[in-house]
């Protein structure tokens, strides 16, 4: 459910509650996750998640709310006070919705949509944000692709009124987590409770499930969680025919799903990209980037409304980050987290940037420093706690939430892993990767926690003690003792000589189904009226593109999303009154 609340009005169709103007709109698909209490004394409407939404239904009030603000995972709450002529709001503690807010010229306006409230902004690019894109694949802190709008930080509290605009941060799940210095042996009773109830709370009734499906363990934990609960499962895989996911699973999933799906990437994807991406990315003007999710859109458009389950974050607070292929975490991202001063900081993202052939690096050096100033909270801490932060606040929010901006009015999104009580519990255990070296390479590093992780598969649904993972052993082969090294052996030929990725082909291949996109984007020209940041000629060939390394491929698609942003919002901007007048009340 979409809203914006402004001290102006902005059109004739919204609103006026004293001296504020409010527009909400219902979209009516998962009707569960939208509140309405409207009194003489006061209105409140949601967007928010069932646990939430439920835990304050029979007695909405700010106290209710309040001592419930720990369940709001993914949605936002706000309370308008008639009497008072203020409006206070919630967003969620992971900060996985996204709320938008612009303070100017005594102008202000908060909204869950970028598009309604982007028209109201000098709509003036953000040089740090562009520069985050590039080399974070996604905004990091606050910041949007444009300099005036805001995005609120994770468990932000806003109170507006006429003349100004409160904004703290006191939820903030990250940020308030209490780590104990005592470790606990973690137990596997407590764990799966506290797993099977972050799942059970969200499910909308009435609505069909779909769990998304991969070969590695955190869908197979939820695929034994709808199991252990006896929950009637559709399911899903995407990529090419033939690809590890689709392979892995194929010889066990139809003993437990209703019905599997596979969303083949195949030529007619392929030629109806540049439709999906456009598409896309309009989901995500504040923070455009390309990289590995777009499919999600195409997948949402030959889906109905449902409850969506997915895996997102369960390996990463589980067993911690790995760099990997340097899509959801880069390398410049684990330097900084590593980096101990502001100075070995800013040596490091010199470095990085003068690799990187487009961009200005006069001028960017110019803005170096204050950029670093920016995200040293993310700078090496003894307890890890910039690792979380960055995970939670960053990575979550910002990367898997713009798959959350592609599902928010269509689905019931379901993320079992991202639960308040779950992570405490599991963050403060003896596998905590809190409790570990991270981004460390050792294939035994983790082994302990992939053990505990299968034996709660097994524990949920026995079924699926012969199943196998992408990384060629069993549940069971991690269950049993004596088959301990078999997978020692399996994990060991995958992890260091990939063999299970050589045995079947890659999952998708962006960096060359973007590729035709990624040449007109950079030649396009939107590209020379970014900023001084970006220095593309308008003849950026086929050849330079196959010259490019790995990294390099993905921060030019995430330039190109970039500047795609950029184009959708110079059409958009003529028709934006428009759109937000048909959306009012």
């Amino acid at each position: 459910m979409d809203f914006y609340i402004s001290n102006k009005r902005l059109n004739g169709h919204d609103e006026r509650i004293g001296d504020l103007y409010l527009s909400y709109e219902k979209y009516h698909q998962i009707n569960e996750r939208e509140l309405v209490h409207d009194s003489d004394e006061i209105l409140i409407f949601a967007d928010a998640n069932l646990s939430f939404v439920n835990s304050i239904s029979k007695e909405p009030s700010i106290a209710k709310v309040e001592a419930n603000i720990h369940k709001l995972k993914n949605g936002y709450i706000a309370i308008v006070n008639k009497e008072r002529r203020e409006a206070i709001i919630y967003n969620d503690v992971f900060g996985i919705y996204p709320l938008y807010y612009l303070k100017s010229n005594k102008s202000i306006i908060i909204s869950s949509c970028f598009q309604w409230i982007k028209s109201f902004s000098m709509e003036s690019t953000d040089d740090f944000a562009i520069l985050d894109i590039i080399l974070f694949n996604y905004t990091l802190m606050d910041r949007t692709l444009l300099s005036e709008i805001k995005r609120l930080l994770a468990g932000s509290k806003v109170k507006i009124d006429s003349y100004k605009l409160f904004i703290s941060v006191d939820n903030n799940f990250a940020e308030n987590f209490h780590y104990q210095e005592s470790k606990y042996k973690i137990s596997r009773d407590v764990f799966v409770d506290l797993l099977n109830e972050s799942l059970a709370n969200e499910i909308a009734e009435k609505r069909e499930i779909n769990l998304t499906m991969t070969a590695g363990f955190d869908s197979r934990e939820l695929l034994a969680l709808c199991m252990n609960q006896n929950l009637k499962v559709d399911t899903f895989t995407f990529g090419q025919a033939g690809n590890i996911e689709q392979e892995t699973i194929k010889s066990f999933i139809h003993n437990f799903s209703n019905k599997h799906t596979l969303f083949e990437l195949d030529e007619k994807y392929i030629a109806n990209i540049s439709n999906i991406l456009r598409e896309f990315i309009a989901a995500n003007l504040a923070n455009p980037t390309l990289l590995d999710l777009p499919h999600y859109m195409h997948i949402r458009n030959l889906q109905k409304g449902s409850n969506l389950i997915t895996g997102f974050m369960g390996g990463e607070m589980m067993q911690g980050q790995s760099l990997g292929s340097q899509v959801t975490i880069t390398k410049l991202a684990v330097e900084l987290l590593f980096a101990e001063s502001e100075k070995v900081a800013s040596s490091i993202l010199i470095d990085t940037i003068g690799s990187i052939g487009f961009l200005n690096q006069k001028y960017v050096q110019s803005i170096a420093r204050e950029y670093i100033e920016t995200v040293s909270k993310y700078f090496y801490r003894d307890d890890k706690r910039n690792i979380l932060t960055f995970l939670v606040n960053e990575k979550f929010a910002k990367f898997f939430g713009t798959v959350n901006n592609v599902y928010k009015n269509h689905s019931n999104l379901i993320v079992p892993f991202m639960n308040p009580e779950f992570l405490e519990y599991v963050l403060n255990s003896n596998i905590s990767f809190l409790r570990k070296r991270n981004f460390n390479k050792n294939p035994i590093a983790n082994f302990r926690s992939k053990i505990f992780y299968a034996k709660s598969i097994k524990y949920l649904c026995p079924a699926l003690a012969n199943t196998r993972f992408d990384r060629l052993y069993c549940v069971d082969d991690l269950c049993k003792y004596y088959l301990i090294p078999k997978a020692a052996y399996y994990y060991v030929q995958n992890h260091l000589f990939h063999k299970n990725k050589r045995m079947f082909p890659r999952p998708h291949h962006y960096d060359l189904w973007y590729k035709p996109i990624i040449l007109q984007e950079l030649n396009s020209k939107h590209i020379n009226e970014i900023s001084e940041i970006i220095t593309v000629d308008s003849n950026f060939t086929s050849n330079q593109y196959d010259g490019l390394m790995p990294a390099e491929k993905k921060k030019s698609a995430n330039l190109a999303g970039i500047n795609l942003a950029l184009g959708l919002l110079t059409q958009t901007k003529a028709t934006d009154e428009k759109n937000i007048c048909a959306h009012g009340l």
